[in-house]
């Protein structure tokens, strides 16, 4: 398992292979990963199959400021899980950014024991922010 800058062709794979929120299933579109290519803090993590399992990164509103994000692809499996946790604590303790925020469906409890896990603190909830009108939670990590 390893990291490597992120390419359109893995969103494309999630695309195939399919994604675990079935809630993003639904809006997200091929255009997506040309979007995402232009980030320039977006990785992937491929398996032990060179399978790309999940893709996220910052996305910088401005200096000192920027949003994080993880898209897990349906392939995943739990030592996977295991290993990203570290991963992304070294990468979250690297990052530039004074304030990282990220945004939880209202209703994924396991979106917000990540959050937790990964230091976040709770801001609040964000009524109709998703496109379907659903609710989020916005969490933030500031570093002192």
């Amino acid at each position: 398992m390893y990291i490597v800058p992120f390419k359109k062709e893995h969103f494309d794979f999630f695309l195939e292979k399919g994604i675990t929120d079935k809630k993003l299933e639904v809006v997200i579109s091929p255009s997506h990963g040309k979007q995402i290519e232009s980030h320039s803090d977006t990785y992937t993590l491929l398996n032990d199959f060179d399978e790309p399992v999940v893709i996220g990164g910052i996305r910088q509103f401005w200096f000192n400021r920027g949003e994080a994000w993880l898209l897990f692809s349906s392939q995943i499996v739990k030592k996977d899980v295991l290993r990203l946790h570290k991963i992304v604590k070294s990468f979250l303790n690297l990052t530039p950014y004074k304030r990282v925020e990220i945004v939880v469906d209202s209703d994924n409890e396991s979106g917000h024991r990540l959050a937790k896990i990964y230091g976040f603190k709770k801001e609040g909830l964000m009524r109709a922010y998703r496109s379907d009108g659903g609710d989020t939670v916005l969490y933030a990590k500031v570093r002192e």
